[in-house]
């Protein structure tokens, strides 16, 4: 599955970055809750352990994402014209509420060879990691060449084992 997780820049100069795009495939899944039971094991000789920082598996941090030709903030536009809305109601409220949504393994996003030249291109990060903390995991990174960190919000595990309406 994919998922889209509202992201933000930790400094008040930064680009706008708004959403981290990630596909968690089985593998990449394995590992994520293989790490929680790490974390857990550790937190149970250190309770006072906040989280734990692993290289990230991947995934693209992301400014304007603009998906299929729609906007992740919606509009008033139609589909193929840059506006319009991506996520369902349901969809939209969960993201609103949650911070993130997930999406079919085929759910793509506009790469930077698109014809009409409005498709957005990821931002380009060094310092990739995941963060693993008692509730959840997310996402944080370094924008290149720049001092500025970007993260994600956190997904709580049971959106990995398919609990659709996860806090």
């Amino acid at each position: 599955m994919k998922f889209i997780i509202a992201a933000s820049s930790l400094s008040p100069e930064c680009v706008d970055c708004d959403a981290f795009v990630v596909q968690i495939d089985g593998e990449a899944k394995a590992e994520i809750l293989a790490r929680r039971e790490l974390f857990q094991m550790v937190k149970g000789r250190a309770p006072d352990l906040f989280e734990m920082n692993f290289w990230s598996p991947g995934g693209q941090f992301y400014s304007d994402l603009c998906v299929e030709g729609y906007d992740v903030e919606g509009g008033d536009g139609e589909p193929g014209e840059g506006g319009g809305e991506l996520l369902t109601e349901e969809e939209s409220a969960r993201y609103e509420d949650n911070g993130w949504v997930a999406f079919p393994d085929d759910f793509e996003v506009e790469d930077e060879g698109e014809e009409d030249g409005d498709a957005r291109r990821p931002l380009r990060t060094e310092c990739d990691k995941l963060i693993v903390t008692e509730r959840g995991f997310f996402f944080s990174a370094i924008l290149k060449y720049a001092d500025v960190y970007v993260e994600t919000r956190e997904v709580p595990f049971e959106a990995l084992l398919g609990k659709e309406g996860a806090p």
